[in-house]
């Protein structure tokens, strides 16, 4: 998968019935943090999800499945938005790992850096 490669979602926006919407690939491993501590690596598609279509099939122009459509990122909750889908890749370990152990182990170290200023007081 490459920047511009034609992609289909497919879902059921609405309740409507099965959907496909046609676009590209904008951007891969793309860093989206505050939605999630473990998924940052989304691929990044002028796709329309629309609500309902979330969790549907993103394929690629030959009907390989590529991602699982997640979530828009929009500021105005209408055309101008983005669409963000896991990659295949990512999905496929998640549950290989349910399969296998019937849960997810991510490690995940609880730690905050932060640059205080030079001239920060001692709060104590």
């Amino acid at each position: 998968m490459c920047v511009g490669d034609v992609v289909l979602a497919i879902g059921n926006p609405y309740d409507c019935g099965q959907t496909i919407t046609q676009g590209i690939v904008s951007a891969t491993s793309r860093k989206r943090r505050s939605i999630g501590a473990f998924t940052d690596d989304f691929i990044q598609t002028d796709v329309d999800i629309n609500f309902g279509n979330s969790d549907g099939a993103l394929i690629n122009a030959t009907g390989q499945l590529i991602g699982i459509n997640t979530l828009i990122f929009s500021t105005t909750d209408g055309s101008q938005e983005i669409g963000l889908a896991i990659p295949i890749n990512l999905v496929v370990g998640i549950m290989n790992a349910l399969i296998e152990n019937e849960r997810v182990v991510r490690g995940w170290l609880c730690i905050v850096v932060q640059v205080f200023p030079s001239d920060a007081t001692d709060p104590s």
